[in-house]
This record gives structure tokens, C-alpha cells and sequence, in this order.
């Protein structure tokens, strides 16, 4: 399974990528060809100067894109035989060349066989090594530490928060910015006088500042806090930032019984959150703002006084468990706390049906 950038490259799809560099490279070499057999039949004193510069430009171009196919189809294969097993191959093939069938009527050479199979170990160990120490990998220890104790965070609360530094710390130095300071005074000064100090505070103000040290060194988040930032009136840009943010955040530490969460990352990536409806009517019911039907016909069965829970919808929903799945994207889910139905409607039609409710609690 490939790992992120800068991880290494699974066996399957470096397989993949070395078959399509090959065939981007012959490719490549004959027009190149074609091109030289051109330019040799054109030279003719006869022939017009327009067509013979016509003819160069194209050998031109021709050679250089030969030169770049190859530059990638060699790169491709060093990234193939630095996997398992592209190392395994190689190392096959090497003990077959080393030691020859008597009726092998072909023999391979060993010593480039024995340069390759060194310089894919050498690549690999230095891939593993990048990987060791990026943001990416940390975040995968988080993953499987938090997976596994799943049921018993507390007891992995100290190693839970030195992992959480550690990617904030590794995210910085990846991006080039300075970490949080931990001093009040010399954080204030960083949110006046840095640009990713502002966007740390942008962020931190909408969720959380553990939240904000974890995403503002993110460059798409710094961008979104640009906008948001200079104009933190409009909602359109609070959303962009937000949505930034639950991209960036880690997968482990994001807050999963939050559906907005999940919308805003939906509305980052382009992929809807998918979502069973019993599931999404108790998200929205815990998180939603409450509103009542006074007249009981909000929905079919309603009754005077129902109580709602209501939610507005930041990016895109699927919501599945029915005879088709359901796609929203815009407007305001709402479910009746009596008996979890649900529906999904325009804010206009929400608020002319759902009324605010007096009273702040939000429990049922």
C-alpha cells in the first residue's frame, strides 16, 4: 500500500506507473523518429525555407520530449526497483545471471544486475528515512495508536499529546514556519507580526487553538485565512477556511460524532460524506440547533410543540440506509427528536416551518 508523499511507492502501483512510462516513452521515441526521417527527406535544396524551419522546430520538439519520456521512464524504474518487490526481482534475476543454467543460451550481465539491485536499496533506505521523519507518518502512529485503544484513550493520553507536537512540529519545519510559540507574550507578538501567526488566530478563534497548531502551517488553510481574515463578515469565506481546516486536520484527532466536521471536509475534498440515516439523525439531533413546530405540520405526523434539531448542510451529503441513497447539498437538515425522521429542506422553508426555540438547552 503506498504510504504519502514522501512514503514509498506500493509494488502495484510503481508496476502501473513503470508499464505507462514505458509506453509514454516508445512513444515518445518514434515521433522522434519519424521526425529525424522527415528533416533527412526534406533536406532539398528545392524545398522552402518555411518548411524546412517548420521541419527543425518539430525535430526540436521531438527530442526534447524523447529526453524528458526517458528522464521519467528511468526514474520510474528506480522507484520500482527500490520496492520489495522490484528488489526481489532484481535479486532473482542476479543469482541467474551469477549462476547460469548450463543450457542458457543468452547470459545476462551480473554487474549492472549488482549496481541496480545496490542503488534500489540505497533509494529505499533513503525513501523510509524521509518517511520516518515526515508529519504523514507520525499521523499514521496517531492512527493506529488511537485505533487500538480505542476503548481506553485515557491510557494513552501522554503518548496521544507527544504525537500531537510532534506533527506540529514536523508540519512546520515541512512548510517552512515557525511552531506556535508557547509563551503568551511571545505568541501575541507572533499573531501581530507573522502572517501564519494571523492565520493560527484565525483559525483558533472558529475551533480550537489545539486545533489551529495541528492546520495553520497548512498552506490551503493559510490561504483560506487570507480572505477570511479581510473579510471575516462573509460566510462563503468562514466556510472556505473551515473546510481547509477539517482537510488538514488529522484523521485520528478529528471529531467524528461532529457532522459538520464531516461536511466541511466533504466540501475540501469534493467527496460527499457518506452516511447512514439513523447515524446522521443522531449526529444533527446531539450537534443541531433546536426549533419547534408549533402547528405540528412540519412533517407528515407531526404533532403541536415537536421539537427539531436542526443543521445547516456545508458540504456535500449522502445519506444512505433507504431504498436509494439520498445526495443533498445545499439548504438544512433537520430531524424530529421524537422519533429521529429526517429531512432535508431549503433554509427558507426550514426557518418558515421550524421555529426558534425560547429556551438554549439542547437536549431533547
Amino acid at each position: 500500500m503506498c504510504k504519502p508523499d514522501p512514503g514509498p511507492r506500493c509494488a502495484s502501483h510503481a508496476r502501473v506507473d513503470l508499464r505507462t512510462a514505458r509506453s509514454s516513452a516508445a512513444a515518445a521515441l518514434r515521433v522522434l523518429r519519424s521526425a529525424e526521417s522527415a528533416q533527412t527527406n526534406d533536406a532539398d535544396p528545392e524545398t522552402a525555407w518555411e518548411t524546412q524551419r517548420s521541419g527543425r522546430v518539430e525535430l526540436h520538439t521531438a527530442r526534447a520530449a524523447a529526453a524528458a519520456a526517458v528522464r521519467n521512464l528511468e526514474e520510474t524504474q528506480r522507484v520500482y526497483d527500490s520496492t520489495p518487490a522490484g528488489q526481489r526481482e532484481l535479486a532473482a534475476r542476479l543469482a541467474t545471471a551469477e549462476n547460469p543454467p548450463d543450457d542458457t543460451k543468452k547470459r545476462e550481465d551480473p554487474q549492472p544486475l549488482r549496481q541496480r539491485l545496490a542503488a534500489a536499496e540505497e533509494h529505499h533506505a533513503a525513501v523510509m528515512t524521509r518517511w520516518r521523519a515526515s508529519s504523514a507518518y507520525t499521523e499514521e502512529r496517531l492512527g493506529d495508536l488511537v485505533a487500538d485503544h480505542r476503548d481506553n484513550p485515557r491510557e494513552v493520553a501522554d503518548r496521544i499529546r507527544d504525537l500531537r507536537a510532534q506533527i506540529v512540529t514536523r508540519r512546520a519545519t515541512e512548510h517552512g514556519v515557525l511552531p506556535p510559540p508557547t509563551h503568551p507574550k511571545a505568541r501575541a507578538a507572533w499573531e501581530r507580526a507573522e502572517p501564519r501567526g494571523r492565520t493560527w488566530r484565525a483559525v483558533a478563534d472558529l475551533t480550537s487553538p489545539a486545533a489551529a497548531s495541528l492546520t495553520y502551517s497548512d498552506p490551503n488553510v493559510h490561504e483560506a485565512a487570507l480572505g477570511y481574515v479581510t473579510y471575516p463578515e462573509a460566510p462563503e469565506l468562514r466556510d472556505e477556511l473551515l473546510s481547509a481546516h477539517a482537510r488538514s486536520l488529522p484523521a485520528a484527532l478529528a471529531p467524528q460524532g461532529d457532522p459538520t466536521h464531516h461536511m466541511y471536509r466533504a466540501n475540501a475534498t469534493g467527496k460527499p460524506w457518506t452516511v447512514e440515516a439513523s447515524t446522521m439523525a443522531d449526529m444533527v439531533t446531539a450537534k443541531g440547533a433546536r426549533r419547534v413546530d408549533p402547528d405540528g405540520d412540519a412533517a407528515h405526523g407531526g404533532r403541536p410543540g415537536d421539537q427539531w434539531r436542526v443543521l445547516r448542510v456545508v458540504g456535500p451529503v449522502q445519506v444512505t440506509g433507504g431504498a436509494t441513497p439520498v445526495a443533498v447539498e445545499s439548504g438544512t437538515l433537520c430531524v424530529r427528536v421524537r422519533d429521529g425522521l429526517w429531512r432535508a429542506l431549503p433554509t427558507q422553508r426550514a426557518d418558515e416551518r421550524l421555529e426558534v426555540a425560547q429556551h438554549a438547552t439542547t437536549g431533547p
